[in-house]
């Protein structure tokens, strides 16, 4: 691509005409596919034989290839636009949000790239006293730091530049991809695990642009034939995810049934055996009996809340993400119908996540966990405001110890990572620029939110619900909002005097403190997850602190 991109081109980036080429090339493709199944259907009603029937039917056949490579090369461009839309919407967002910092800092970023810091030394150093080395040092240390990320950013524009201009150009040249193409044929039969295969290899913004660009029935087959991967692939419509996943979890319920169909009566006659042990038995019998025993019993109560949850899914609960063997599931609350394609559908004022903390697991869904975002988006709507709310627990979630401690930052890190894919796979709804993007985290779950924003993610408002800490790379958007909340006497009170970042003590937060009656230090703590029933007050700050 000719000419550098400049650090003040990328700060007037506007993914904004890219959804408009797309949705434009979207009508076309669409166009051109009827065309090509109309051709398809006309050549098979000719019943004439003869020189002239067989001239009229091999134009036909023309016209029909030519509208089937048409159509493949505007899937190509779908896929491009949506891709580089997304791309470009996501760093320009990072692009403002570092600029931000550095203003607030005093630093200035420009060119391609150079980042001054005069204001910095004149605004840190302090003038009482004699001058430090050490400030300077650490001056240019951070000056050094934020022209590496800035870098970083351009490189991403450049590159999401030059892929695009790749991609336009194959497109120009004649040369559609082979998924595409495949899409695209209307005389040679389709193999829909072809497709499948085909979209889980794309990017989730080309997954988007690919689903969308298949004709309705073709979409229906799919979620048909492979409900579990239509319902937890990145880039699938929301709404198309709850769909499939109501099958997933109906297929759930009749796999347990037929390998499980007393499933209740094993747990209790192992929970008997284990209360009756023989005494005769020595301890190392006993030890190895009963840790056999206990490990069966574990799985068999896994099996019950997986089964609990389907049940829950199978009658209308609505998840964008389950799979029980891999312990993954985001459910949903609030209504997340909205399509941008629909022009009668209207996005939601507030799309959250909510990021629950220690010791979750799939019985914490069976045991209703999702009452929290339900009492949310409640008490929104008695405000008149529409949100949707995400609670996720993709794969193990924080432990006190071993894989996943909440203590670990590289471990939390690890599950921040789904938590930006969440946020990433939200961006693709099109909910627009009047929604407002909220993450929500409850204790440990604050530490895997701060994570995601400090890898990118960019939220409007980043609220600790009795957050513990947000971890040592974290750096506060000035853009965005921060609020720490809690019920008084919250014991995640106790990490601040333990040298963690806590929301508690860091001066980026504002501090609420619901007075509550003695709830006990955990008490306090876990209070602030709960559903409306016994969490009313925190519930409506957090919607107060959302409507503001």
């Amino acid at each position: 691509m000719s000419g550098a991109i400049t650090w003040e081109n990328l700060l007037k980036w506007d993914y904004a005409p890219l959804e408009d080429a797309y949705q434009e090339v979207s009508r076309r493709q669409m166009a051109l596919e009827q065309a090509g199944d109309t051709c398809h259907a006309t050549v098979f009603a000719f019943a004439d034989e003869g020189e002239a029937a067989d001239v009229l039917r091999d134009l036909v056949h023309d016209y029909r290839n030519r509208a089937d490579r048409l159509e493949a090369l505007l899937t190509d461009m779908m896929m491009a636009l949506n891709h580089a839309a997304e791309e470009v919407e996501k760093v320009a967002e990072e692009a403002l949000r570092l600029d931000a910092q550095a203003v607030v800092e005093g630093f200035a970023i420009s060119g391609a790239v150079r980042v001054s810091s005069t204001s910095a030394v004149s605004k840190s150093t302090d003038m009482s006293r004699p001058y430090n080395e050490g400030d300077a040092v650490a001056l240019d240390s951070r000056r050094r730091e934020f022209e590496s990320d800035a870098q970083a950013l351009q490189d991403r524009a450049q590159d999401i530049a030059d892929r695009l201009v790749r991609a336009m150009s194959n497109i120009e040249q004649d040369k559609p991809s082979s998924a595409a193409s495949m899409s695209a044929d209307s005389f040679i039969p389709r193999s829909n695990v072809a497709i499948v295969d085909a979209m889980k290899e794309l990017p989730a913004a080309q997954v988007r642009a690919y689903w969308e660009s298949l004709d309705a029935g073709r979409q229906q087959h799919l979620i048909r034939e492979f409900p579990e991967i239509v319902g937890n692939l990145s880039g699938i419509p929301f709404p198309v995810r709850v769909k499939a996943n109501e099958r997933t979890a109906q297929n759930y319920i009749d796999r347990i049934k037929r390998e499980h169909p007393n499933l209740e009566s094993e747990i209790a006659s192992i929970e008997a055996e284990l209360d009756k042990r023989d005494s005769r038995i020595t301890r190392e019998e006993i030890t190895s009996s009963n840790e056999d025993a206990e490990h069966r019993l574990e799985e068999l109560k896994e099996i019950r809340a997986n089964l609990r949850v389907a049940e829950g899914i199978a009658a209308g609960d609505q998840a964008i993400l389950f799979d029980p063997d891999n312990d993954r599931i985001i459910m949903a609350s609030g209504d997340i119908s909205f399509s941008a394609s629909d022009e009668k559908s209207s996005p939601p004022d507030h799309a959250a996540i909510f990021v629950p903390g220690t010791g979750t697991t799939m019985e914490s869904f069976a045991n209703g966990i999702t009452s929290f975002g339900d009492g949310l988006v409640t008490a929104l709507d008695r405000s008149g405001q529409d949100a949707v709310v995400f609670t996720i627990k993709d794969g193990p979630w924080s432990t006190w110890v071993g894989d996943g401690a909440n203590s670990v930052e590289s471990e939390m890190a690890e599950r921040a990572d789904k938590v930006q894919r969440l946020a990433e796979d939200m961006l693709l709804e099109d909910y627009g620029e009047a929604t407002e993007y909220v993450g929500i985290g409850h204790s440990a779950g604050e530490t895997k939110l701060s994570i995601s924003e400090a890898q990118g993610v960019v939220y409007d408002e980043n609220i600790s619900g009795g957050g513990s800490y947000v971890g040592n790379f974290w750096v506060a958007d000035p853009r965005a909002e921060y609020t720490h909340i809690q019920y008084r006497g919250d014991a995640i009170n106790i990490l601040d005097g333990f040298g963690y970042r806590t929301p508690h003590k860091l001066t980026e937060f504002e501090n609420v403190i619901i007075p509550v009656e003695d709830e006990g230090m955990f008490g306090a703590h876990t209070k602030i997850s709960e559903g409306y029933e016994t969490n009313r007050e925190g519930i409506e700050q957090i919607a107060d602190e959302i409507e503001d």
